[in-house]
């Protein structure tokens, strides 16, 4: 057994998203062990300095997987969750009331 460390120094030139709405983080993946580093405001030049250390069988065999992501931010997520659910509920409002017209109207001829 024997120790990996991974030190995520820092990303350039990421391409420009939305500054007020994305986070930018990255995710280091070992031998099927994933660590992330902390989330930074949107930047096209994020710094971190931090080192992940991940137990692996032999270090000199080790796959190593670097993914640098946007996360959407958790306000982004419940607005856009709650205007789905508010959707869905007026959808499903009217698709009753057009329901309740039909029987009506059946009844009636």
């Amino acid at each position: 057994m024997g120790v990996l460390n991974v030190t995520v120094v820092e990303a350039k030139d990421l391409p420009p998203k939305d500054a007020s709405n994305t986070e930018v983080f990255v995710s280091v993946q070992v031998d099927g062990t994933t660590l992330h580093v902390p989330v930074k405001p949107a930047d096209a030049n994020p710094k971190w300095g931090d080192v992940l250390t991940f137990q692996v069988a032999d270090p000199a065999t080790s796959k190593v997987v670097v993914e640098v992501k946007d996360k959407v931010t958790k306000k982004k997520d419940k607005e856009g969750k709650e205007g789905k659910e508010k959707k869905d509920k007026e959808g499903k409002e009217g698709k009753e009331k057009k329901d309740k017209e039909g029987k009506e109207e059946r009844e009636e001829g």
